[in-house]
């Protein structure tokens, strides 16, 4: 517990190494769920549900780098069925898996939540949004990687007309929660002038008064 207290980080890699073990040995999937209600206790979330959801990125983008994701443990999360849990967290974890551009993984989600890929984006594009367009003004390779390459194939200008002005409250909200107060900060975290350079080109393109938005959104 105390390890698992020193950081974030170390939350993680604890609850990723708990969640393989509890994968690969069936025999100690009591043990396991012990240990996670512990740690969720001494770090004082509500319950280890919650732990797991608070590192749900972290977890699944370490999960698909060796298992399928037909395999993801859903029954720690509380569920039985891979598509109730995909429509439940798809707000996170499609968002994070276009980040890290797993095409095929975003392909196998909108196939078992039976949607096109751009109704999948559409669904979820004020999350896509805060996490992947502020890279223009930080890392504007990857941005076009994401945006350019991939998004672009499910997305389109007239979505970004449609959505955005509709769902600006949430995508502030979700710019707000991407900002980091760390000097060199990792993407998907964003430093302050990324987000005000992002805000900047949202009310100049769509006219909206930033500053009255977030106090509306407060």
């Amino acid at each position: 517990m105390r390890i698992a207290c020193a950081s974030e980080a170390n939350e993680a890699t604890i609850i990723i190494q708990l969640i393989s073990q509890w994968y690969s040995c069936p025999e100690d999937r009591n043990l396991v769920s012990y240990l996670l209600n512990q740690c969720a206790e001494q770090l004082h979330y509500q319950s280890a549900k919650h732990l797991l959801e608070y590192h749900l990125t972290s977890i699944i983008s370490s999960w698909l780098k060796g298992h399928p994701l037909q395999a993801f443990p859903v029954q720690l999360f509380g569920f039985n069925q891979l598509q109730l849990f995909l429509l439940e967290f798809q707000h996170t974890i499609v968002p994070q898996l276009l980040f890290l551009r797993h095409r095929n993984h975003l392909m196998e989600i909108a196939r078992v939540l039976q949607k096109d890929m751009r109704t999948l984006m559409r669904d979820n594009f004020s999350q896509v949004f805060a996490k992947v367009f502020p890279l223009y003004y930080c890392d504007e390779e990857t941005a076009k990687l994401i945006c350019d390459d991939m998004l672009s194939e499910w997305i389109t200008q007239e979505d970004h007309n449609e959505i955005i002005p509709k769902n600006f409250n949430l995508i502030l909200i979700e710019l707000l929660n991407s900002l980091s107060f760390e000097k060199n900060p990792t993407a998907p975290m964003y430093s302050t002038e990324c987000i005000t350079d992002i805000l900047g080109f949202i009310s100049e393109r769509w006219k909206f008064n930033v500053a009255d938005m977030i106090y509306v959104s407060r």
